[in-house]
């Protein structure tokens, strides 16, 4: 009674004396006996006790406070005086109401069966346990006997009557003896299906705890029997349960048992993703199938190509969620990724899929990035809500996107040019823009002009309007030799440039300078739409080509000023004016030609700057400027004259005279070579 004392010298006085220790350390005892005085009286009984032979009384006594250690001690001492007493004592305790008693009791039992004259005693008390009303008592029997060895003649009879306790109404009896069992054939290696077949069984079961101590024994029992492809079948049909539970766990124990890319097994599942199952018994066939995905590219196409089909086909959302999932399981393993991938882009193609589709590429994170992914989503780009497929691949700035999604620009299908044009929106960064544009412009000269128009329409939604890189990429095309090519280009400039942008007019006025005169068209009908009328930077702009040495050059740059002027202009009268006492007669006679456009009739102040042309030393010049006078409303050859004389009343006294009669030689040298073979005047109408 004082083994489970409070005070520890009282315990460890109490054992010495029981074990007969207290003799031989009596002084470090007796503090303990002082404290406590009816011990000593205690001791020397347990003297006589011993020496009258009284075991079964101390082993009795002990085990009623073996959860204690200085009890278990005293027990473990005293059971080699009487081992069979020792052992019924013990296993007496399996059936305490205290759970810690029940557990010292098995550990004890489990000692006492470890002593080989003690085994068989041992055996038959647990298994006469294991039929005890109690069930703690059978938990702790099986947890006992799970330890034991077993003789070869004994384990199919033990075997047989554990079956029987998976019928055992509590279910921790029940859980208990499928860890018992499976225990016994692993150390046996006893080899029975109908063994198998009863644990199987157990993954029906109505408790959480019996299921899962079968699924996780049931690997352990796979490789003890021949018929493999009956026990995988077993299991297979199990996924086919009404409950859930159950064929979770059927689901579980397959992974368990069945290889990695076992035939057999992936062949049975296949067969229950038919549209003749219902939905839940297809939502397991194909988990249970990702589970079983062997390790490389083993797994046939065909069965991914039905799983993709069944997935974004008529189903449930639960049994298409599900089926997602399965894909995104398999996709796991780098080997599979593509092909699914690129079976599941296929669906962006059909209508009532698309969404799904994109929504399911987003479950693939490790094919972000890859190539070949990549490439296979683009392919099946066809419309502008399947641009967003390419975001689920492919981060922003994707390299590879880029030069797939050029690649489609080339598409026989409208449809799916203008979906790339909005891929590339969707992908589109500052930091990649002009990678873009380098691999688009291509594109921009290409034969076909829908595919030109759809570059353009890549250019004009990545990068806002006058961006520099696109201008200049788009202005290149007023260089090529296809007319159409340089007139879709000047289309293209106008969508992309805003009105009056002088930082990309001036990107295109250099190529007024071309020495081809269909570029120069060009460059000119770009000005004229980007620039509008009257834009004083523009014009003062082109005025400065008026004096370049080449007459083409020059004559570009006139009718490209006169394009974007109003007549009456103040700047382009200004500019051309100017030029009226350069020291070339092609550059004043191109400036009295311009004026005939640039004047509003009846502007007598042009006359003074004309006026003194009518005497130039280059017959075209004078023609050039009588018609510049006509056009300002000035009559015949006396108004010719009046014009001279009003522009000479300005000069010193000492020409005026010669000025005069120089002015009216040149007006009936005008009159009189009308009818003459004159040099042709350079038409800018």
């Amino acid at each position: 009674s004082r083994l489970p004392h409070p005070r520890d010298e009282v315990r460890l006085a109490a054992r010495a004396a029981l074990t007969g220790m207290l003799g031989k350390t009596k002084n470090l005892f007796l503090p303990a006996l002082q404290m406590e005085k009816s011990l000593e009286e205690e001791v020397s009984a347990a003297f006589k006790v011993r020496a009258q032979g009284a075991y079964k009384l101390i082993l009795e006594s002990a085990s009623k406070h073996m959860t204690h250690a200085t009890a278990e001690e005293v027990l473990l001492e005293y059971a080699d005086q009487d081992p069979r007493f020792a052992l019924q004592v013990v296993a007496s305790r399996l059936a305490d109401p205290n759970p810690d008693m029940r557990r010292v009791a098995s550990r004890l039992l489990q000692s006492l069966a470890s002593k080989e004259s003690l085994q068989q005693e041992a055996k038959r008390e647990v298994r006469g346990l294991l039929q005890h009303p109690d069930p703690a008592v059978r938990v702790s029997s099986l947890d006992t006997l799970r330890t034991s060895q077993l003789e070869v003649s004994q384990v199919l009879e033990v075997l047989n009557s554990l079956c029987e306790m998976l019928k055992d109404v509590d279910a921790r009896v029940r859980a208990a003896a499928v860890k018992t069992i499976v225990s016994i054939v692993r150390k046996t290696g006893a080899r029975s299906l109908d063994i198998f077949v009863a644990v199987a069984e157990c993954l029906q079961d109505e408790m959480e705890i019996v299921r899962g101590a079968a699924v996780e024994g049931l690997p352990s029992l796979m490789g003890r029997f021949d018929k493999y492809g009956f026990t995988i079948t077993t299991l297979v049909n199990g996924i086919s349960h009404q409950k859930a539970e159950v064929r979770a766990a059927h689901q579980a124990a397959l992974a368990g048992c069945a290889k990695s890319g076992d035939a057999h097994a992936i062949a049975r599942l296949t067969e229950r993703l038919s549209s003749k199952w219902p939905d839940h018994v297809r939502m397991s066939a194909a988990s249970s199938l990702a589970l079983l995905a062997p390790p490389r590219s083993e797994l046939d196409e065909g069965i991914v190509d039905s799983l993709v089909q069944l997935a974004f086909g008529d189903v449930s959302p639960q049994l298409h969620s599900s089926l997602v999932n399965t894909l995104a399981t398999l996709g796991q393993g780098s080997s599979y990724v593509v092909p699914i991938v690129s079976a599941v882009a296929k669906k962006l193609e059909d209508r009532a899929a698309r969404d799904r589709a994109i929504e399911a590429l987003g479950t693939f994170p490790q094919a972000r990035g890859k190539k070949s992914v990549i490439q296979a989503v683009s392919e099946h780009i066809c419309s502008s809500s399947s641009a967003q497929a390419i975001l689920k691949v492919a981060s922003p700035g994707d390299a590879h996107a880029i030069q797939m999604l050029t690649q489609r620009l080339a598409n026989e299908s409208s449809k799916a040019r203008w979906a790339v044009v909005q891929a590339f929106r969707l992908i589109s960064t500052p930091e990649v823009l002009a990678e873009i544009v380098g691999s688009v412009s291509p594109h921009l000269s290409s034969g076909r002009p829908e595919v030109r128009e759809a570059a353009v329409g890549v250019l004009a939604h990545i990068a806002p309007k006058g961006e520099p890189v696109v201008v200049h990429a788009v202005s290149c095309l007023l260089e090529n030799r296809d007319e159409h090519i340089r007139h879709d280009g000047v289309k293209a400039l106008k969508s992309l440039v805003e009105k009056n942008d002088h930082k990309s007019i001036a990107l295109i006025i250099p190529r007024l300078k071309s020495p081809s005169s269909d570029v120069r068209k060009a460059a000119t009908s770009a000005i004229k739409q980007l620039a509008s009328k009257g834009d004083v930077h523009t014009i003062l702009q082109l005025g400065s080509l008026l004096e370049h040495p080449e007459s083409m050059v020059r004559k570009s740059a006139m009718v490209a000023m006169l394009s974007i002027s109003e007549p009456g202009d103040p700047t382009a009268t200004a500019v051309i004016l100017k030029l009226l006492t350069h020291d070339l007669y092609e550059v004043r006679l191109l400036a009295l030609n311009g004026l005939k456009t640039a004047v509003r009739p009846g502007d007598r102040d042009i006359e003074h700057h004309v006026g003194p042309l009518l005497q130039d030393g280059e017959v075209r010049v004078r023609q050039a400027a009588r018609q510049v006078l006509d056009a300002l409303g000035s009559a015949g050859v006396s108004g010719g004259v009046d014009v001279v004389a009003r522009s000479v009343a300005a000069r010193p006294a000492t020409s005026s005279r010669s000025a005069l009669a120089a002015a009216s030689r040149g007006t009936r040298s005008s009159v009189s070579s009308a009818a003459a073979s004159a040099p042709e005047i350079i038409d800018l109408s």
